[in-house]
């Protein structure tokens, strides 16, 4: 059986499409070359890390208070800080294999030339998903509503810190733990 190649190169990209994609795009965070990820690193740690920094100053638990602050709190800035932008980093690696990865299914002969036509169909059904606006609303409300849950495991411990504070009895969120619950 003798393979004919696909005429047409495939483009592929996880990471190009979809409304976020867009929105970046108008923010001038992103090209389609995937280039300008200095800025789209400083601007996730502006918009992840600034407000929590802002708000601990403002509730007086940024240096000071009781507890752990919020400067000196490791684990945060390493989510923060450092994970966050390889996230970040990862996406321009993934886009930059991801076609060449597609394309060596048909240069390796792993999908036959009777298959590539349902081949191709796959291929524009993923395009199709990644470009779904409901798809990624879908994504968000379960993060919003998974991470509920996950946030009040701050709240479970005896221990104050920059995000939670006693009240009578109990603990509860500051106003940056709030925020800290709701994007962990």
């Amino acid at each position: 059986m003798t393979m004919a190649p696909i005429t047409e190169p495939i483009d592929f990209s996880l990471v190009q499409g979809g409304p976020l994609f867009q929105l970046m795009m108008r923010a001038h965070l992103v090209e389609p070359s995937m280039k300008m990820l200095p800025r789209r690193m400083v601007a996730m740690i502006v918009v992840a890390w600034v407000p929590l920094l802002i708000l601990t100053a403002m509730a007086g638990t940024a240096v000071g208070g009781e507890g752990v602050p919020f400067l000196y709190d490791l684990g945060a800035h390493a989510r923060l800080l450092l994970c966050v932008p390889v996230l970040i980093a990862a996406e321009v690696i993934v886009h930059q294999r991801m076609r060449d990865t597609v394309r060596q299914f048909i240069d390796r002969r792993i999908v036959a030339v009777h298959d590539q036509p349902k081949f191709n169909e796959l291929v524009q059904s993923a395009m199709r998903l990644r470009n779904s606006a409901l798809a990624e609303i879908l994504l968000l409300a379960c993060v919003v509503v998974g991470i509920g849950p996950l946030g009040h495991r701050y709240v479970s411990f005896d221990v104050q810190s920059w995000f939670s504070q006693p009240v009578g009895d109990q603990t509860r969120l500051s106003p940056a733990g709030y925020c800290t619950s709701s994007s962990a």
